[in-house]
């Protein structure tokens, strides 16, 4: 029965270890700084490679990606 307190013991010990390892890696009010290469790679990927240039023409009922109806609407890559 000795064999099994020290045993419920030691995994009682490794149980509290970890918990309390867990715990400090989630500190609240400690904030992650991000560099700004990273900030300029994220803003890299979310615009993409291409680039597009629109035009719109005249007066009409076609949606402008400015928010105004046009008659004719032009995308050049």
């Amino acid at each position: 029965m000795k064999k099994n307190t020290w045993k419920m013991l030691l995994i009682a010990i490794a149980g509290i270890v970890m918990v309390i390892s867990g715990l400090s890696g989630s500190i609240p009010g400690q904030e992650e700084q991000v560099s700004n290469l990273m900030l300029e790679n994220i803003e890299a990927l979310a615009g993409g490679e291409e680039t597009t240039t629109v035009f719109c023409y005249g007066v009409g009922s076609l949606p402008c990606p400015d928010g105004t109806k046009v008659e004719f609407v032009e995308y050049l890559r």
